[in-house]
C-alpha cells in the first residue's frame, strides 16, 4: 500500500515525509507587562527584558522618581523570567523634546558643516554623553587611473558613495579625497573585462595608492553606575552610501540619533583627525509634563478601543496590551499625578509598620520635591485612582488574554477597602494588599506596589508547577515593610472579598490567597481563570489547520483525537479534577453538533468541556477525645 501523494519512480528506497504534529501546546502566560515612569529609555515602545540587568541597560536604575524600576526589580527577584516594559511620555509637546543635543563639525565641499547628534530619548541622562567620530582608512590597494575611472582589484568593496583617499606623484603629499559615483565594467586592455570605480573628479596621474575611508561613531553615556558604550563602524559619509551616517546611526544606536544633512561629508583633512562632539543643549527631565492621560489612549473615563485591528496611534497601557505574548499587566505608577492641586502629598508617610518590632516610614524616593501622588484618603484622589484602575480592567476584559494586577489604594481602612472593592467585578483582574517596601539606596525604604511581587510569584509558580497551582503561599522576596498591619479579623474580611493579602510572618511577607475580583464562583480562583484562558488561546491559535480541510467524518475524528491528546496531557499534569479522563474532560464533534445544514455553511463545531481543579484553601483538623486518648484527624475542604 503506497502513501497518498508519494510518487514512485525506479525501484529503490524512498523516504516518506513525516506528517507535522498538529496537537496544540500550552500557551505561555507568565510574560508580564509593566507601564510606568523611568529616567531614560524609549517612550511608548514595548521593550522585552529578560533580567534586571537587561532592564537597567535600557531604562536606567532607581535614580528617577517613578516606581517602575522597583516593580521590575521585584518581579525578577521572585523568579519572573520575561517582561515587557513601556515608558510613558508626555502627550503634549513642550518647547523642546527634552533631549540633550550635541554637534560634530565636519567639512562638505570645502565648507564647515554641522552634524547634529541627540540623545535617543528625553532626560538629563543625555548630559553625560560623549560622542566621538573617528575615521578609518581600510582596504589599501594600488590602481591605474584613466578616463574611464579607477581600476578595482578583485575583492575590493567600494559601493556608490564611498570616500577614497588617494596618494600619488601628482597629488598632494598627504593625499586627496575622491567620491565613487558609480561602478561599471569596462574592456580590459589585454582582453576580458575589468571592474572600474567612476570618480567625481578626474585624476591628474595614473598610478595611485588608494584607501577606503569610513567612519566609526563612538558613544559613551557616562553613567557612573554602569556605563553603556557603543561603536558603530563602517559608516559612509555620502547620502548615496548604503551605510550613510545619518540613517545608520538612527537604526542601530540605542543611545543617540543622528541628524546628518544630505550632503557629502569629509574629515577636515587627509590625515583623518577624529572629531569630538560639543554639547549645545542640556537634556530635560519632563516629569512635570506627565499626567494621568500618559498611561492611556484617552482619559480614564473613555473606554478602550474595541477594534483589535485599529491602526490609530496608541499610548501607555493601551499600546502594551496589544503585545501578543502578554499574560500579566502591572502599572506601578498609576498613582502618579502632577496636576493635583494643593501641597505635595505622601500617602505612605504614616502608614508603615515593621513586621518585627520597629516602625519606620516608607519614603517615596523623588528627585523633585514638588512631586505629587494621588492620595486615596482624599475622596477626589480615590475617585481618580478607581477610575484609572477600572480603565485597566476594561482593557483586560477587551483583550481577554492577560490578567491585570491591581493594588488596593494605600491608606484605606477595612471599610473603605470594602467600598473600593465593590466597584470591581472581573475574572481578568486581581487585587493585592498592602503595599510593601524594599531597601533602596542609602537605606531609604522605597514603596513597591504589591502587585509587582505578585506578578513575579504568579510567573515563577506557573513556570515551575503549572497553571493549576494557585500562585499563593509564597514569600515576597526582598520586602522588608508593609504599608499596613493586617490583623486576623481584617484578613478574614479581605479574604471573603477576594482581595489577596500579604501577611507579616517571622520570615517575611507571605501571599495568602490567589483570587480574582469576579463575583462568579466558577472563576473565583486566579489559577482557574488563567487555565481557561490558556485553553482558549491554545485551541484558537493551533487549530487553524482545520480551515479549508474537506469537511468529512474523518476530519472531525482527527480533530477530536488531537484535542483529546492535548487535554489528556493537561490532565496528567494535574490541571483537571477527576480520577479518570472521562471525569476530567470531554470533546464532542459528532453529527448532532454538525448537521448537514451546518456543514453546508462551511462550519465545524467542536464542544469541549473541562473540570478545572480548584486549589485547596482550608485544612480542617478535627480533635477527637474518646476518654483514653486525643486524636487529631485531617479533613481537607476545597471550598471557601
Amino acid at each position: 500500500m503506497t502513501t497518498p501523494g508519494l510518487h514512485l519512480g525506479a525501484p529503490g528506497l524512498y523516504r516518506v515525509a513525516e506528517r507535522p504534529d498538529r496537537s496544540p501546546v500550552p500557551v505561555r502566560l507568565d510574560v508580564a507587562g509593566f507601564v510606568g515612569v523611568t529616567p531614560r529609555g524609549p517612550v511608548d515602545e514595548p521593550v522585552p527584558v529578560r533580567s534586571w540587568s537587561d532592564y537597567r541597560l535600557r531604562f536606567g536604575g532607581f535614580e528617577g522618581p517613578g516606581l517602575l524600576p522597583y516593580a521590575v526589580s521585584a518581579f525578577f527577584a521572585q523568579g519572573g523570567e520575561r517582561a515587557y516594559v513601556l515608558r510613558v511620555g508626555p502627550r503634549v509637546p513642550g518647547p523642546d523634546d527634552g533631549r540633550a543635543r550635541h554637534r560634530l563639525e565636519l567639512m562638505s565641499e570645502g565648507r564647515p558643516t554641522t552634524v547634529g547628534v541627540a540623545a535617543r530619548d528625553w532626560g538629563t541622562w543625555g548630559d553625560l554623553l560623549t560622542v566621538r567620530l573617528e575615521f578609518e582608512a581600510t582596504q589599501p590597494f594600488r590602481s591605474e587611473a584613466d578616463a574611464d575611472g579607477l581600476a578595482l582589484p578583485a575583492g575590493t568593496d567600494v559601493p556608490r558613495g564611498t570616500l577614497l583617499r588617494l596618494r600619488g606623484a601628482d597629488l598632494q603629499p598627504a593625499g586627496e579625497f575622491r567620491w565613487v559615483t558609480s561602478r561599471a565594467e569596462r574592456p580590459a586592455p589585454g582582453g576580458g573585462r575589468r571592474r572600474v570605480a567612476v570618480l567625481d573628479r578626474a585624476l591628474p596621474g595614473t598610478a595611485v595608492r588608494c584607501e577606503v575611508v569610513t567612519a566609526a561613531l563612538v558613544v559613551d553615556d557616562g553613567d557612573p553606575d554602569g556605563p553603556r558604550r557603543e561603536r558603530i563602524t563602517a559608516l559612509g559619509l555620502h547620502p548615496d552610501h548604503p551605510r550613510f551616517l545619518g540613517t545608520t546611526v538612527r537604526e542601530e544606536s540605542q543611545l543617540v540619533s543622528c541628524d546628518a544633512p544630505a550632503l557629502p561629508l569629509t574629515p577636515s583633512g587627509p590625515l583623518l583627525p577624529a572629531v569630538t562632539a560639543e554639547r549645545i543643549r542640556d537634556g530635560r527631565d519632563r516629569y512635570g509634563e506627565l499626567t494621568g492621560d500618559a498611561f492611556f489612549d484617552e482619559r480614564p473615563d473613555v473606554p478602550p478601543a474595541a477594534d483589535p485591528l485599529d491602526d490609530r496611534e496608541h499610548h501607555g497601557a493601551d499600546l502594551l496590551a496589544r503585545t501578543p505574548e502578554l499574560g500579566l499587566l502591572c502599572v506601578p505608577d498609576l498613582l502618579w499625578s502632577w496636576d493635583v492641586p494643593g501641597p505635595a502629598s505622601d500617602p505612605w508617610a504614616d502608614l508603615s509598620t515593621d513586621p518585627c518590632t520597629a516602625t519606620a516610614p516608607i519614603r517615596y524616593r523623588r528627585r523633585d520635591p514638588e512631586m505629587r501622588v494621588l492620595d486615596a484618603r482624599d475622596p477626589e484622589g480615590l475617585t481618580t485612582i478607581t477610575a484609572r484602575q477600572l480603565r485597566l480592567v476594561a482593557l483586560a476584559e477587551l483583550h481577554r488574554r492577560f490578567t491585570v494586577l491591581l493594588d488596593v489604594p494605600p491608606g484605606l481602612d477595612t471599610r473603605a477597602v470594602a467600598r473600593w472593592r465593590a466597584g470591581f467585578d472581573s475574572a481578568f483582574a486581581a487585587a493585592y494588599h498592602p503595599w510593601l517596601a524594599v531597601m533602596g539606596e542609602s537605606g531609604v525604604r522605597a514603596p513597591v506596589p504589591a502587585s509587582a511581587f505578585a506578578a513575579g510569584i504568579v510567573a515563577a509558580r506557573e513556570r515551575r508547577l503549572g497553571l493549576s497551582w494557585g500562585p499563593a503561599n509564597e514569600l515576597a522576596r526582598g520586602a522588608v515593610l508593609g504599608a499596613a498591619r493586617v490583623g486576623d479579623a481584617e484578613h478574614d474580611t479581605l479574604f471573603a472579598q477576594g482581595i489577596n493579602v500579604y501577611r507579616a510572618e517571622r520570615d517575611g511577607f507571605r501571599l495568602t490567597s490567589a483570587h480574582t475580583l469576579s463575583s462568579d464562583p466558577a472563576y473565583r480562583h486566579l489559577g482557574v481563570r488563567r487555565l481557561m484562558t490558556m485553553l482558549r488561546l491554545a485551541l484558537d491559535r493551533q487549530s487553524q489547520w482545520v480551515v479549508f480541510e474537506p469537511h468529512t467524518p474523518g476530519l472531525r475524528e482527527r480533530l477530536r483525537h488531537t484535542l483529546e491528546l492535548f487535554l489528556l496531557r493537561l490532565h496528567r499534569a494535574g490541571a483537571f479534577a477527576g480520577a479518570t479522563p472521562d471525569e476530567a474532560f470531554f470533546v464532542r464533534t459528532g453529527d448532532d453538533l454538525n448537521p448537514p445544514v451546518s456543514q453546508g455553511l462551511g462550519r465545524l463545531v467542536a464542544e469541549i468541556g473541562v473540570a478545572p481543579v480548584a486549589p485547596l484553601e482550608f485544612l480542617v483538623l478535627r480533635v477527637c477525645a474518646d476518654g483514653e486518648a486525643v486524636r487529631v484527624e485531617e479533613d481537607g475542604d476545597g471550598g471557601s
